[in-house]
């Protein structure tokens, strides 16, 4: 697993010739980011931002995964649509939902079908633009993958209504059982009171539920801000194999889970909990979400 340390900013001329001296190549007034692993580099880095008045450096932290740590792992969870992409041709989407929460959004739940205008005619899967924790598959795919599984289905319509031939929803289960938490961030409703966990992972891999349910299913928790609210989706790496052999899934889209996550993580020799950050002279460092 390597810690991979993604730079955020408009570089300016006096920034382009610092990066340059390092290899690394950018353009005046350009927001390319920078991916950097720990090293001296990135200190320096972190160090010439720091010595600056203005123009502060955001900073994520990302984790990439060795194939070996993906195959020795029972579960993995699926990251966001950020690295899964978006289908083409598919556009305007909509659907009903229950929500007993009109500040939060966070026990919504899909009452009607998803409807959108047209969509690409080729194998989909993955997630339609901003919806996190919905995942759409061909017929052909579903039927020779899913359906066996017992993973049920629902259809997608055009605005009008009409079903839309080819393509399906699939219906993935919640489980009831609370996953494992380390240095989250948490924000709570001031109207339900409800928790939602915001800004990305701050430890590498996933927790694993004690009972997971099998193949595919949701987290029961939600994360996001504001009106957002989207679970966390969890898949068995045998069915994550079977559609990575079909080129349907990619394996740097998946993150490893680890059963026993505290006792895991102590494990780990010298390991601190990593934090995406916003570095601004005079301030301290915070988490940035």
């Amino acid at each position: 697993m390597k810690v991979i340390h993604d730079l955020h900013n408009f570089w300016e001329e006096n920034d382009v010739d610092f990066l340059a001296q390092f290899g690394i190549k950018r353009i005046p007034n350009d927001n390319e980011p920078i991916k950097i692993e720990e090293g001296y580099i990135y200190e320096e880095i972190i160090k010439y931002f720091s010595n600056k008045q203005f123009n502060p450096l955001r900073e994520y932290i990302q984790f990439e995964y060795s194939k070996e740590e993906i195959l020795g792992s029972e579960y993995c969870v699926i990251r966001n649509y950020h690295y899964c992409g978006y289908p083409e041709h598919l556009n305007d989407i909509t659907c009903e939902w229950q929500d007993n929460c009109t500040s939060c959004h966070y026990n919504a739940v899909q009452i009607d079908d998803y409807r959108v205008s047209k969509v690409a005619k080729h194998k989909l899967w993955g997630f339609f633009a901003w919806v996190f924790e919905v995942l759409f598959a061909s017929v052909d795919l579903y039927q020779e993958v899913f359906e066996p599984l017992g993973i049920g289905c629902r259809p997608l319509r055009t605005k009008g209504g009409k079903i839309i031939d080819g393509v399906v929803q699939l219906v993935i289960p919640v489980i009831d059982e609370d996953m494992v938490f380390l240095n989250y961030n948490y924000r709570e409703c001031p109207e339900c009171g409800k928790r939602k966990y915001v800004g990305a992972p701050i430890n590498p891999f996933y927790p694993l539920h004690k009972h997971p349910l099998p193949h595919i299913y949701l987290s029961k928790e939600r994360f996001g801000d504001g009106w957002f609210s989207d679970r966390e989706i969890y898949i068995s790496t045998e069915l994550a194999l079977k559609l990575i052999k079909m080129k349907e899934l990619k394996y740097e889209w998946l993150i490893p889970c680890k059963p026993n996550y505290e006792a895991y993580l102590a494990s780990i020799d010298g390991w601190e909990p990593q934090q995406s950050k916003w570095l601004d002279p005079g301030k301290e460092l915070s988490i940035f979400v």
